[in-house]
């Protein structure tokens, strides 16, 4: 039987490239995740001394077109109460946040853990009370989130994991008195959500 037969009986039997022992190169797999997240947030360096650590709460799509480099654009949203001794009464601050990031995993067969880097700009809101407004201005700033974190797959589609963000702030000006102050802001937030692949 000349070869040209033959590869025309194995195809027309369906023998497939794997059954042959043949390597074959798979394509990267691409997958799209929706989380949501919870945690707790406060800010860092002049800004934190009349600001507690509140909770966090937000959202997050990514896309990954092969294992390791993908992207990420989130909603976060952070309460602070306002312990800052020239405030009179009980109040609370709030930033909502819109950020875009590249990822690196590393890929593994149990938990993946990764890295990150981005940008974005937040909203920092405060009540129009006449000694809140004394001390911090309502303001728009752009945010530089960094960080690391790791995820593990509960299932075919479910997936959970927890992850560290800093973010480095510019424009920021919450201290009414103070202008542009710079600092930052710390997160920490458990992530459950679902892959689509």
């Amino acid at each position: 039987m000349r070869p040209t037969q033959l590869l025309v009986l194995l195809f027309a039997a369906g023998v497939s490239a794997e059954e042959l022992g043949v390597e074959t190169q798979a394509e990267p797999p691409v997958s799209m995740t929706v989380e949501g997240l919870v945690g707790l947030t406060t800010f860092t360096g002049e800004q934190a001394r009349g600001l507690a650590v509140g909770p966090a709460l937000g959202a997050r799509f990514g896309y990954r077109p092969g294992t390791i480099v993908g992207g990420e654009v989130a909603y976060e949203h952070g309460a602070y109460d306002l312990s800052d001794p020239r405030i009179i009464g009980s109040h609370a601050g709030s930033t909502d946040s819109l950020l875009g990031t590249l990822r690196l995993t590393l890929p593994t067969e149990s938990f993946s853990p990764y890295v990150f880097l981005g940008l974005g700009a937040s909203r920092w809101s405060v009540p129009a009370v006449d000694n809140v407004r004394e001390v911090y201005a309502p303001d728009l700033f752009l945010t530089v989130p960094a960080g690391a974190g790791v995820e593990t797959q509960l299932g075919t589609h479910l997936m959970a994991g927890a992850r560290f963000a800093y973010d480095v702030l510019y424009g920021n000006s919450l201290l009414r008195d103070r202008g542009d102050i710079g600092g930052g802001a710390w997160s920490v937030t458990v992530d459950v959500g679902a892959s689509l692949r």
